[in-house]
């Protein structure tokens, strides 16, 4: 079964495509001094040997032939392939520099490989190539033709575990092998020796998000937000059932650990810094008490150090940097009243109010921060279904909040912003549960933001967005068919 893509998740892949399908093109890998031949180049360095298909090969032993057998089709469990089909294609937003690749990055670790394929898209590999490569038509790849003494560049695509093999795209064109792949089994030729990631070039400037791969399902759960920086990422959800919550973390190129129950409530939200701190807070399984949790996430888990009350309230969100200032907001447990407090983590890793102060009125209130002040804080009208957005800046405890000004028309607002200014906006749509994503910058000045238009990328409940200063994204949210946690995760391309 082919994944269902969209047109977002195929852009990295036509863009091998556009470049590899044409048979005469000639490429380099620009990690090695290594370059490709063509295949008429190769059919002229390699006619002597006269092979004319695997059968006449009399290395070829009965085990090989079996093996051969297998057939493309990916495996649901162990299995991953990226070709779309040609209508999902969108051309001309990305491009391929070849010599661009010069300062990608080199994979030799098989699980990370096969996850960068899951996650994020295709790869680029050489293999060492013997004289019967040009004669594969179908199975699993295994040389038992001459060694000629070069390598060739293909394009890694996906891998079966079922087949012990990698799925490539060689740039031969569609009548060689399976319609221009095949099947490369595990450690042949050196294919996995090392592999390298594909930076692509953008084209088009126009400011929009890219998700990497497929949806990722991270378990059953409710109403679930999400924190990212440059390299890890957590989530925290409520139980299907129950107040239980629990948290996860990983990295961001991983999938989550398992999630590990830390405490009972709801409407929980997080928060984690550059250097893993992380900040929760939460209202009450009983009342309307809200309550943080501060902790540390690291290689073995994460490890919570404090809890305690703090106000009451409703609706809680929460936001932290690395110098370990927060900012929080809510809404009044019995209006329509938003109010924030900042302060610190103090030394005894507790929590330090220096600010408590009534906003405006609204709901479903959220906040996001990053190392320079810049405060965001976005809510739904209380009279209506559409969001306002207001920028703040934070200095000495203190902050000094612009104007509110109109972001777009839905319910559940979520918002992220990075140290560049970057800033991602998302929510669910008014009675339906269609999900939107805008990106912009924050304009000189620091009161307005230039959004781009709200752009739909699913279906879903409560969506929670996370950004870091490689503006990479992800978006976790609850699945409108059932109690259960789905997650995407991109890059921006801002202005």
């Amino acid at each position: 079964m082919l994944p269902n893509l969209t047109p977002q998740q195929a852009e990295p892949l036509f863009a091998l495509q556009q470049f590899l399908n044409n048979n005469n093109a000639t490429w380099s890998a620009g990690v090695t001094s290594l370059s490709n031949l063509t295949r008429e180049e190769f059919q002229q360095q390699s006619a002597q040997h006269h092979i004319h298909n695997m059968d006449e090969v009399p290395a070829l032993t009965a085990k090989a032939k079996e093996k051969h057998k297998a057939t493309l089709t990916p495996h649901p469990l162990d299995a991953f392939d990226w070709r779309p089909s040609p209508q999902q294609l969108r051309p001309g937003l990305l491009s391929f520099d070849p010599t661009s690749i010069s300062t990608s990055k080199s994979i030799n670790d098989l699980l990370e490989i096969k996850q960068h394929l899951r996650v994020k898209g295709p790869l680029v590999a050489t293999f060492d190539v013997y004289s019967d490569i040009q004669h594969y038509a179908k199975g699993v790849y295994v040389p038992h033709g001459e060694l000629l003494g070069t390598r060739q560049s293909v394009a890694v695509v996906g891998y079966s575990d079922a087949d012990q093999a990698w799925l490539v795209k060689s740039n031969w064109g569609k009548d060689w092998g399976q319609d221009g792949y095949c099947l490369f089994g595990y450690g042949e030729c050196r294919i996995d020796e090392v592999m390298h990631t594909i930076p692509p070039v953008n084209s088009d400037t126009t400011p929009h998000v890219t998700w990497y791969g497929l949806i990722d399902h991270c378990g059953l759960g409710a109403v679930p937000v999400v924190a990212i920086n440059d390299e890890a990422m957590i989530n925290v959800h409520r139980n299907q059932s129950g107040p239980r919550m629990y948290a996860a973390n990983g990295f961001f190129d991983t999938w989550f650990e398992p999630a590990v129950e830390f405490d009972k409530g709801y409407s929980p939200s997080v928060a984690m810094n550059g250097t893993g701190a992380i900040l929760s807070v939460h209202e009450s399984d009983r009342t309307s008490r809200l309550f943080y949790n501060f902790g540390q996430a690291n290689t073995d888990g994460i490890k919570w150090i404090s809890t305690d009350r703090y106000d009451n309230g409703k609706d809680p969100s929460v936001a932290i940097d690395d110098y370990q200032n927060f900012v929080e907001i809510h809404r009044s447990e019995t209006y329509m009243s938003l109010y924030y407090t900042t302060g610190f983590i103090n030394s005894d890793n507790a929590w330090q109010v220096t600010e408590h102060e009534y906003l405006d009125s609204g709901l479903s209130p959220v906040v996001a921060m990053n190392n320079k002040g810049q405060v965001i804080e976005v809510h739904q009208n209380d009279k209506a279904e559409d969001c306002y957005y207001r920028i703040g800046q934070l200095s000495n405890g203190h902050i000094t909040w612009q104007k509110a000004q109109f972001l777009d028309y839905g319910i559940f607002p979520s918002v992220a912003i990075n140290d560049h200014g970057q800033v991602v906006a998302c929510h669910q749509s008014a009675g339906e549960i269609q999900m939107y994503v805008q990106i912009g910058t924050i304009q000189p000045g620091g009161a307005t933001i230039n959004f781009t238009g709200s752009v739909p990328f699913g279906q879903g409940y409560y969506p929670k967005v996370a950004l870091n200063n490689q503006a990479q994204l992800a978006v976790i949210y609850q699945n409108h068919l059932q109690l259960e946690v789905l997650m995407l995760r991109g890059f921006a391309v801002f202005a």
